[in-house]
């Protein structure tokens, strides 16, 4: 079953916010990131998708876990927290 418009339509909305918001704290928090190496780091997460080379159950769960706001949520807390500009940039993109 597809979902209502009205749905696709808000996430969507989120997904672009939360982009923009990350290119700002880039900006403001990445301790001078280039620009380049934030698009680099904006694909990343998709490295994850390696794991599938050990197994589709492994792989599964290494690439979702790594597609969610919380895993990302995290990294950034971690960068504040430890004052890794480079690792609170992980974690927004």
């Amino acid at each position: 079953m597809d979902a209502p418009m009205d749905t696709i339509a808000w996430q969507r909305m989120e997904g672009a916010l939360i982009f923009a918001g990350a290119l700002i704290l880039v900006v403001f928090v990445g301790g001078g990131t280039a620009w380049w190496i934030a698009v680099i780091l904006f694909f990343a997460p998709n490295i994850s998708f390696a794991a599938y080379a050990f197994g589709p159950r492994l792989g599964a769960v290494a690439y979702n876990s790594t597609h969610i706001y919380g895993f990302r949520a995290v990294l950034f807390a971690l960068g504040v927290a430890t004052d890794k500009a480079t690792i609170s940039v992980l974690g927004v993109l």
